[in-house]
């Protein structure tokens, strides 16, 4: 989830508490399918799942 937060946001942007919030859960959804993929149950290559909720986040 850290991984996500911290290549949706530039360093140094202020976000408020909803954004912040949001992506969170985003982060989430993507560290699930990251590690869908890791265990074998999604036929995914490493970082797919972070590159599909980074494109949906935007």
């Amino acid at each position: 989830m850290d991984r996500f937060e911290a290549g949706c946001l530039p360093n140094g942007t202020a976000t408020s508490g909803q954004v912040r919030s949001v992506m969170r859960r985003f982060g989430l959804v993507a560290a699930t399918g990251e590690m869908a993929s890791v265990y074998k149950i999604l036929p995914w290559l490493s970082g797919e799942a972070i590159r599909a909720t980074n494109f949906c986040f935007y």
